[in-house]
């Protein structure tokens, strides 16, 4: 069969059914990671094209199966034993003394996007290794949208190989076997419910409360509405002075109203009930010549503009913006961010990093005044000119630009907004000394 390609229009109804379903948005940019897993989706069906598997999709899998698939090709299972070690001793030396000095000897834990088992299994592991916890009524529920991984979980079979980060006392007491595959004890598994489970369907079947959530570096796939959807479900299933753990690059800042930081991506329920969804305090970051700065949390950035120029960008669906300030289009230094292309770089990668797509982008550009009135100023022209180079390039379109004029010129630039305010600055600025130099 001839090589698979992937029509624009094909691409974005795949995208579009993949967030409808599982909250999972990806990029503009993940375009040949879809063709890759799905390929094989395609040929199973004896199909000639991803034309003839999108209609599939939409016309011949009326109970949803294919799209079970489709969903478990395009997610993604990373994970380990004891991945983020500092989780399961704040589960030893903080929750169960919390439980215990209240009197209750009931544990309940939710492992959240289990993937292959590895943490429920590691979950199960510390509380059945603790002998003060003997007697206790003690259930781990595990899911995840992806039956393939769930099943892998529930056999409880592993590679020898995987089990190397497992402590070798717990690794002789909780695994047997020999040869190159190891099986997870028989009471690891009385402890452990597993359960396909898709996080964004209402309303979830569960009518139990839990002591714990652990949802670690799955959010980090949803866009920001869908999280804080998710979040907010979560603490309705949270018991009172509950924890919620996220992952290492996961932040709950903008629901302190409701979740209170209280470890390393460890949150703990606060209230009794949910507060109803509250705008952060903006913060306020001021930049100068040669500096990116980009936030997923509402910030006000402000910098003072000659000649040179700042760029800021704008994720509308997650609510991701930066700003740069580069003084020359092209060049070399010691601080390369002084230059336009390594300034644009730096910032979409930063962006980028906290969950902003290249496709969603808008781009407002701002500076480039004939502020040097001694010298013949070409330098504010070129880099007007590479600003808007750039961004065609990239395929960013321009909302709005203030460029140009006699003046310098103040600007904030909102994170979490797009919205850029800009004063001219009366007193001229000679920023002739910065126009050839890396100082």
């Amino acid at each position: 069969m001839n090589e698979l390609s992937l029509a624009d229009e094909e691409f974005a109804a795949i995208r579009e059914l993949l967030k409808a379903t599982a909250g999972i948005h990806i990029s503009a940019e993940k375009r040949t990671l879809v063709v890759a897993r799905l390929a094989r989706r395609v040929r199973h069906y004896g199909l000639a094209s991803f034309r003839e598997y999108c209609a599939l999709l939409r016309e011949r899998d009326p109970g949803g199966e294919e799209l079970g698939e489709m969903v478990n090709c395009l997610t993604t299972n990373k994970t380990e034993f004891f991945r983020e070690p500092h989780h399961f001793d704040f589960l030893r030396q903080r929750l169960i003394p919390e439980l215990r000095a209240r009197g209750s000897r009931r544990l309940r834990i939710w492992s959240a996007g289990c993937s292959t088992g590895q943490e429920p299994y590691s979950l199960a592991m510390t509380l059945a290794s603790d002998p003060s916890l003997t007697g206790w009524d003690i259930r781990i529920l595990a899911s995840d949208i992806d039956t393939h991984v769930l099943a892998t979980a529930e056999a409880g079979r592993y590679p020898a190989t995987a089990i190397t980060d497992v402590p070798e006392p717990m690794r002789r007491e909780y695994f047997t076997g020999a040869g190159p595959d190891r099986e997870v004890s028989s009471r690891l598994r009385a402890m452990i419910q597993f359960r396909h489970i898709n996080l964004i369907e209402e309303p979830w079947p569960i009518n139990a409360s839990f002591d714990a959530i652990f949802c670690r570096n799955v959010t980090i796939y949803f866009d920001q509405a869908t999280q804080d959807r998710l979040y907010r479900r979560f603490w309705k299933q949270i018991a009172p002075a509950g924890y919620l753990f996220a992952g290492h690059s996961e932040n709950l800042f903008w629901l302190r109203e409701i979740f209170v930081p209280s470890g390393t991506t460890v949150y703990r329920k606060a209230g009794d009930r949910p507060a109803p969804a509250s705008t952060p305090k903006t913060r306020e970051v001021s930049i100068m010549e040669g500096d990116v700065h980009a936030a997923r949390e509402p910030t006000a950035i402000s910098t003072l503009l000659g000649s040179c120029i700042a760029v800021g960008l704008f994720d509308p669906e997650t609510k991701v913006g930066g700003l740069n300030h580069f003084a020359i289009a092209e060049g070399q230094g010691s601080n390369p961010q002084r230059f336009g292309a390594q300034a644009m770089e730096t910032l979409i990668s930063q962006l980028c990093r906290l969950g902003a797509s290249v496709d969603r982008l808008q781009a407002k550009i701002i500076g480039g005044g004939n502020v040097q009135a001694h010298l013949r100023n070409d330098v504010a022209e070129q880099n007007i000119a590479f600003a808007r180079r750039y961004l065609a390039e990239r395929g960013i379109p321009v909302a709005a630009e203030r460029v140009g004029g006699e003046a310098a010129m103040r600007l904030s630039f909102e994170t979490h907004t797009g919205r850029c305010r800009v004063w001219a600055v009366t007193a001229p600025i000679d920023d002739s000394a910065h126009a050839g130099d890396d100082r």
